[in-house]
């Protein structure tokens, strides 16, 4: 019995140390070290965030899905399916004059200058001049939202927005494909076709975009009621575009858009061919942080010249009457807008923009000597017409 008890108090004595570790050993044991998670960097391309109270308004949204199933790859075919939505003309932008290619909303009929505010990743789209939309100008492969708000509750968007707003996007790094293209040819001679390349890396994207159509057209006149005079209305449009968005840091990105269209019509007789053309530029500077802010700049140019004839009673001949050979604009513009951290409860959007629009007409009347009573001169009157003006709003809202 002594023995065992001995060997008990030893055990006892060697399992001391174990359990209870000297300072020395302590000492030794590195800590861990601490690792920091980096911040996630989410680069959209877009404006700021829809506000929830737009759940108030009556906004139709068209998905990147429906917009590239359209079979014509055109605008306004697209903003079809908007209940509501009125062109000036039923024709689309193949065969229309473009002068005719107004929106509206609301119910207020069509109207050649635009009663509905067209944004374009922010920036006014209406021609600086005569208000009216060159749809040629915007491929469908470079959308991946359209939203449009009905009514004068988008009026914070601008002075434009009477009878609502039509907000396109450019297509999010999410809904873009390194490559995309696509051909189409028809009857009449017609081709269509798009392409795209899309380059998306952890701190930002760019896309470079591009598309052409063309076509022997279709004669615009009757066949009831067709003359010598009348045939086919060719077209031929092309655009590109080129988009850069750039992830300042966490919460903030550059967005930096440049983009050119030419547009070239016919309407199916003599001296009624027409050419549109077009560049844009912006710069929009997003901060999505607990204040966020929108502040963009952007710049216009725009050249339309048009040709009209006047055709007889009995369809054979044409004569001459307008030469609207060069009507150039530009328009030039800023937005700021700024939202302050009320709450989940509270949105407040404030903000100020600046759009300053100049045009002039440069054209060439055709008048009989009949209506001119007895002036000798023959020939052409060259009339020239212009204007300015510079429109700045602020809101709170």
């Amino acid at each position: 019995m002594t023995i065992i008890a001995r060997s008990r108090r030893l055990s006892a004595v060697l399992l001391l140390p174990l359990a209870f570790p000297t300072p020395g050993i302590a000492q030794n044991v590195a800590p861990s070290p601490v690792t920091e998670t980096p911040p996630v960097i989410v680069v959209t391309g877009r404006g700021l965030a829809d506000a929830p109270g737009d759940r108030a308004y009556d906004i139709v949204t068209i998905e990147r899905d429906r917009i590239q199933s359209s079979a014509s790859n055109r605008l306004e075919t697209v903003l079809a399916d908007v209940a509501g939505l009125q062109q000036f003309r039923r024709s689309d932008s193949r065969s229309a004059n473009p002068t005719s290619q107004g929106i509206s909303l609301r119910g207020i009929g069509g109207n050649a200058s635009s009663r509905a505010l067209l944004l374009f990743d922010g920036v006014p789209q209406a021609d600086p001049f005569g208000g009216w939309v060159a749809f040629p100008a915007y491929a469908t492969g470079r959308l991946g939202r359209i939203r449009v708000t009905r009514g004068g509750g988008s009026g914070y968007q601008g002075p434009g927005a009477l009878a609502g707003t039509v907000e396109l996007e450019s297509a999010s790094p999410d809904q873009l494909t390194p490559f995309q293209a696509g051909i189409a040819y028809g009857s009449r001679d017609s081709v269509d076709a798009q392409a795209s390349a899309a380059l998306v890396r952890d701190g930002g994207f760019a896309v470079v975009s591009g598309a052409y159509t063309r076509g022997d057209g279709f004669t615009p006149t009757v066949a009831g009621s067709r003359g010598a005079v009348d045939r086919p209305a060719p077209y031929e449009q092309a655009s590109g575009a080129v988009r850069t968005v750039i992830a300042v840091d966490a919460t903030t990105e550059l967005q930096l858009n440049a983009s050119a269209f030419t547009d070239t019509r016919d309407r199916g007789s003599d001296f009624t061919d027409n050419r549109s053309e077009g560049a844009d530029a912006s710069l929009r500077l997003v901060g999505r942080g607990r204040w966020g802010y929108s502040l963009l700049g952007y710049l216009q140019t725009r050249a339309f010249a048009s040709s009209f004839g006047s055709i007889n009673a009995a369809r054979s001949a044409t004569t001459q009457s307008l030469d609207q050979y060069n009507t150039p604009a530009t328009g030039l513009g800023a937005r700021f807008e700024l939202l302050p951290p009320l709450g989940e409860a509270i949105t407040l959007r404030l903000g100020a923009d600046i759009r300053d629009v100049s045009g002039k007409t440069q054209e060439l009347f055709f008048l009989p000597a009949a209506i001119r009573r007895g002036d000798a001169r023959r020939g052409a009157v060259r009339p020239r017409r212009g204007c300015s003006r510079t429109a700045v709003s602020s809101r709170a809202m």
